[in-house]
Parts: C-alpha cells; structure tokens; sequence
C-alpha cells in the first residue's frame, strides 16, 4: 500500500513544487522539488515523541518532541539554542509558545477556528501573521499571509489522507514541525523551472537601429560597399572563409611560440629579437667590478692591482713644505688700534669752519648748497 503523500506547493497548483512530504505510520520523509531527501522525523509510539534524524546517521537525533495532555516541548540538542515550549489553554483552542521553557516569554500564538488556524505573532495581542485555511473538499491546506483574505504563501494538497487529520491540536502540532521551513529553504527552488520563467525576453529595439552586417576598423582594406555586398550572410561551418578575417591560430601554436620566445629558441622573429643568453660568470665579474679599468684618480686601485696602506701613509706624510711668507707684515702683524686709527678721520676738514649753530637753526637752502 502506497504512503499518503502531501505536495507543497510556492503558490497555487500550478506554480512550481517546493516539498513533497511522504506520511507513514513510522514517521514522515521530506524531499525538495528536485526529489532529494531533506528531513526524516520519526514516530515513537511508545514514548509518545517524535525525533528528527540526520539523513547522513538515521541514527542521530537532531531535535526531539514530546507530547503530552498539555502541549509539547520542542528540544534542540544543537549548543546555545533553548527548548520550546508549546501549552494548551482553554480547552486547548488556543496554543502558546514560550522560549525557554514553561516560564519564557510568549512569542507565537495558535488560535483554532471553524475554517483554520490563525498565527499571531509578536505575544499574545500581536497582529495576524499567516493563517491556516482548510478548504473545502477536505483535501487542500492554505497558508495566507495577514489574514484570511490574504496572499497565498503555500499550498499543500493531500493525498491519500484527509486534511481535517491535521485539525487536531496535536495534529495540527506535527504537521506544523515538519513543514516548518529555514530562510534558506523557503528561497531554495527546484532546477527545472517552467517553461514560461525559463523563456529569455526579446531585447527590444529601435524601429531606427541598423540591422546589416557591421564591420570593424580591423577589415581588410577595400571599397565598404564592395565589402557588404562580397559578404553576405555567412553559411554554417563556413566561418574560416570570411574575407578579411585572420587565419585561426590553434593553441599549440600560441603556446610554442610563447616558450620559445621565452628559451630563445630559433622559431622565426621570435629569435630575432631575442638576446642571447650572457652566462652567470660575466654577469657576476661585471656586477662586482672585476673587470672594469681603474678610473683616473682613483685611489683604490693602481694599475689593476690594489695600493698598500704603508705607501698611502708614507706618501701622506712626505709632502712638500709649505711656501715660505713674505718678508713685509701680513694682517695679523698690525695691531688693532693701528687698524682703528685709520679709521678716526675728523668730520670736519681744515679748510672748513666748525659750525657751532644748532641744526634747527640751519635753513634748508644753506643745507642744500654745502650738497652742492
């Protein structure tokens, strides 16, 4: 007997698949739109739990959930995230959702009516998130985003089992687990599209553009209409032959040339403008002066062989004596107050008579003419 099967869809049954969820007594297998597996929860009877299992290590328990005649308690076996705690109140219409445990604060709201389940978010008097429609024909579950009346955000259609099974408070608790979807998984979509989304849009056009051939300034030279009209369209398989264009050059040509220009290997022009290869030995001696003459004046070297220290100090120290002074006094035989004397000349000459008057009482034309 085949498994129930539930299909979700992004939209309405006509937009693309984004989870298939195979339903049995032993638990539930979750595949995404391209058929991989993606989830396995597992039912345990006997401790009235289900445990979500790596689909690596069926053997590893991921999360567990425990039900009881109060609610359920979410555990997470990963480091740094709390337990959730899921409490039923009057008469288990309503289901609250506290992080942390009995006593955390409330996050989400369930609220059970004729048609659906409403989700509140953000406490107890937040606003309507999404809502849970059970439609007609108890084969069809629709989540509506803001309220009833809202954007369709997911699609399950149910077969082989009824969608009123999930109305149940406990249920409705499962079947809220295992369609539960990351940020990452709501973006992931199958790879084969629909043929309307995959179809590539015309780019349009000016009614104005030029739709011939067009040439580039790399065309062979020519008159441009003997050019065109020469052209032509091109047929297939035809390519090499378009006048005007360069012969393809294969890869291994390119390579060769490439190595060989680089090793200096006599391949054409290459090898023309090549240097040659000057070995280790010359470039060192020349590096390190070996063989370079001596510069003129250069005290380092002497005929190619290096002069010694004694030579240098004894040629130092040999010098010719200095010139011998001049007999007369030099300057620093005259004595300063010689100098100075020199240089105490009267103001007033002999010929001149002293003027005894003060300045004010000088006139400015008896000032000018003694300018004069």
């Amino acid at each position: 007997m085949r498994d129930p099967v539930i299909t979700e869809f992004t939209g309405t049954r006509r937009d693309t698949v984004r989870r298939i969820y195979q339903y049995g007594g032993g638990g539930v297998l979750v595949f995404n739109g391209n058929n991989a597996l993606r989830r396995i929860y597992r039912f345990d009877p006997g401790t009235n739990a289900m445990t979500e299992r790596d689909i690596r290590r069926e053997d590893k328990v991921l999360r567990r959930f425990l039900f009881d005649n109060y609610g359920m308690l979410a555990e997470t076996f990963a480091f740094g995230e709390r337990p959730h705690n899921y409490h039923y109140e009057d008469g288990a219409r309503r289901i609250v959702v506290r992080d942390g445990g009995e006593r955390g604060a409330v996050g989400k709201t369930f609220l059970f009516e004729g048609q659906g389940v409403s989700e509140t978010a953000w406490g107890r008097e937040g606003e309507i998130e999404r809502v849970y429609v059970f439609e007609a024909g108890n084969g069809s579950i629709v989540v509506r985003l803001g309220g009833w009346y809202g954007d369709v955000d997911r699609n399950f259609i149910f077969e082989g089992i009824n969608a009123s099974l999930f109305q149940e408070p406990e249920a409705f608790l499962q079947f809220l687990i295992f369609t539960d979807l990351t940020e990452e998984e709501r973006d992931e979509l199958p790879r084969s599209r629909p043929a309307e989304s995959s179809r590539v849009e015309p780019v349009a056009r000016s009614k104005y553009a030029y739709s011939g051939l067009h040439h580039t300034s790399n065309d062979s030279g020519g008159d441009p209409a003997s050019l065109r009209s020469s052209r032509g369209p091109i047929p297939r398989g035809k390519e090499d032959e378009i006048p005007g264009r360069a012969n393809p050059i294969s890869f291994d040509e390119r390579w060769q040339s490439a190595t060989a220009e680089r090793y200096n290997k006599p391949t054409g022009r290459l090898a023309e403008r090549g240097s040659s290869p000057i070995p280790f030995n010359e470039r060192w001696e020349s590096a390190t002066f070996r063989n370079e003459r001596p510069l003129p004046g250069r005290s380092g070297d002497r005929n190619g062989s290096p002069i010694p220290f004694d030579e240098r100090w004894q040629s130092a120290t040999n010098r010719d004596p200095p010139p011998p002074r001049p007999t007369g006094r030099t300057s620093r035989d005259i004595p300063f107050e010689e100098r100075r004397g020199d240089e105490r000349i009267p103001r007033d000459t002999p010929g001149e008579e002293p003027v005894d008057r003060p300045s004010r009482d000088i006139s400015f034309e008896e000032r000018r003419q003694k300018r004069r």
